[in-house]
Parts: structure tokens; C-alpha cells; sequence
């Protein structure tokens, strides 16, 4: 059970550093308009999958230092993305679509979560 903990402890860490990411993404105007971001989440999984929305401010205020500290970190997620699917650490993508359109609403359910 404590490999559990020690996930969900360093999982805790990533979703705090996550949130102030975003807190400063919001302050600096760095936002994606809700329409793009859902009709690129519906592509997923069909033949005519939607490149990724990308803000309009973004690409246009990031340095060269931030950028190569943005694909390294890229990089790191890729790589543990690429580990998880090959232990079988994968969630249905209907649970999670379930999942994001129930968000705000009284309904809203958990956080889907590999079952390995």
C-alpha cells in the first residue's frame, strides 16, 4: 500500500504545481477558447482528430529560455506517458470525457483513474 501513497503524494505535488501554472497562464492572458478545446477533445480517438487549440498569446510572449524549458518538460511527460501505456496504466477515454463534461455541474464525478 505505500507505493500507493507515495503516487498519490507525488501526484498531489504535480496538480499544486499545475494549478499555479495556470493561475499565472490566466494573469497573463495565456487562454484557450472553451469551443476549441471541446471540439478537439470530441476528435479524440476519430479519424479526424483536431490538432491540440493553442492560445493566441502563448507562442507570441514565450522567450527562447522558456521554450527549451517547455520542451524539456514535454519531453519528461512524454516519456512517463509512453511508460504508463506500456504497464498498462491507461485510462478509458469515455471515462474521462465523462468525466470533463460533468465538471461544473451538480453531477460532476471523480477523477478517473487507471485501474493498474
Amino acid at each position: 500500500m505505500e507505493d500507493v501513497k507515495v503516487g498519490k503524494t507525488q501526484q498531489t505535488e504535480t496538480e499544486a504545481e499545475r494549478i499555479a501554472k495556470a493561475d499565472a497562464d490566466i494573469a497573463a492572458g495565456r487562454l484557450i477558447d472553451e469551443q476549441a478545446m471541446d471540439a478537439w477533445i470530441d476528435s479524440l480517438g476519430t479519424d479526424h482528430e483536431l490538432p491540440l487549440p493553442q492560445s493566441g498569446i502563448g507562442s507570441q510572449v514565450e522567450t527562447e529560455a522558456e521554450r527549451r524549458h517547455r520542451l524539456d518538460w514535454e519531453a519528461e511527460r512524454i516519456a512517463e506517458a509512453e511508460a504508463d501505456v506500456a504497464a498498462g496504466r491507461l485510462v478509458n477515454s469515455a471515462k474521462v470525457k465523462a468525466w470533463i463534461d460533468s465538471i461544473g455541474t451538480d453531477g460532476e464525478l471523480p477523477v478517473p483513474y487507471s485501474d493498474r
